[in-house]
């Protein structure tokens, strides 16, 4: 039983620790800047992302990534004239 508990515990932590910060969003995102970047939510073992800002073309983007183990995964996007 201790080993079991042990691996959920060792899972755990390295979860909370490659749980991606605000300066890994940037960097995947490709912006020099933090404007337009925020963590919507941050649940400690993975957290959800925000980016929005202004298109070339004028128009608004919003997008939302799930980041989890050093890595992003697009979640969906919204935009509007």
């Amino acid at each position: 039983m201790k080993k079991v508990y042990y691996f959920l515990l060792g899972i755990l932590l390295v979860l909370i620790v490659t749980n991606p910060s605000l300066k890994d969003f940037k960097e995947n995102q490709g912006h020099e800047t933090y404007e337009g970047l925020t963590r919507d939510t941050n649940f400690f073992v993975c957290s959800i992302y925000v980016s929005s800002g202004y298109n070339p073309e004028g128009t608004t983007y919003y997008g939302k990534y799930f980041g989890i183990l050093g890595n992003f995964f697009f979640i969906r996007s919204k935009n509007s004239d």
